[in-house]
């Protein structure tokens, strides 16, 4: 008998295939807002479910979407940039295996007097679950901090910042290059990143086609978009799409 983070896996694998088929900015859109941890959150919020090996799969899945989708290699310090939310400069296609412990321990905040209240008449009531302690040991161990005040344990947003400001920090530690780090500043720049939330209406000028999905993405992410080669303007250009030299005029 298949697990439902199983069931899950197959159902955003075939989402991960038809949304190949689309427009690339359609696909995008969809991807970040619906195919990817949004189609999980429900699973997140009511399992325990943040050691289960299928969503390291999905992740793995999610990655390849993204690549299909942009029409981009991506090494894994890019995909992890991709992972970050949009207004810390990536594409806002979360991974599941970070979201997962603080969906899960944010609903189980959230829902505690209610369960008290349903359960007022078991030999349970007021009593801690062992799972929710566990799960909560994790996520401290995890980032080294203690839970969230009472007042805001709810939230989940409480519960992923120190998630994101983890995955930024590593992201900002491993970048050697200058042009990356200023690259990663200024995608984080406020509306520099509002053309990842417009829908993509013909009508209304405001759908970019594949190949300028495939370049936008690229260059936020620092990929490569395509072969080095001589700029008309006579400078060398990488793979990055960057001038890297430019002659003596």
């Amino acid at each position: 008998m298949l697990t439902y983070p199983v069931v899950m896996q197959n159902s955003t694998q075939r989402s991960t295939v038809y949304h190949c088929y689309l427009p690339a900015h359609d696909a995008l859109l969809l991807f970040r807002t619906s195919f990817s941890a949004p189609k999980l959150m429900h699973t997140l919020r009511c399992a325990p479910c943040a050691t289960h090996p299928s969503l390291k799969h999905i992740d793995s899945m999610l990655r390849k979407g993204v690549c299909a989708t942009t029409n981009l290699d991506l090494t894994d310090l890019q995909s992890l940039q991709a992972s970050l939310p949009v207004k810390e400069g990536g594409l806002g296609v979360r991974r599941v295996t970070s979201l997962a412990p603080s969906a899960f321990l944010a609903s189980a905040a959230g829902t505690e007097t209610p369960q008290q209240l349903l359960l007022i008449r078991s030999v349970t009531v007021g009593s801690t679950n062992p799972t929710v302690t566990s799960v909560r040991s994790t996520w401290s161990s995890a980032h080294r901090l203690p839970s969230p005040s009472d007042d805001i344990v709810y939230r989940q947003s409480a519960w992923n910042k120190p998630v994101i400001t983890s995955d930024r920090e590593i992201l900002t530690s491993s970048l050697s290059d200058s042009i990356d780090k200023a690259r990663l500043q200024a995608v984080r720049v406020p509306h520099n990143s509002d053309w990842l939330h417009a829908l993509p209406l013909s009508a209304c000028g405001l759908r970019l086609d594949d190949n300028a999905v495939h370049i936008a993405v690229g260059m936020r992410l620092g990929a490569n978009i395509c072969e080095p080669h001589q700029c008309p303007c006579g400078a060398m250009t990488d793979a990055k799409g960057l001038h890297v030299s430019r002659p003596f005029i």
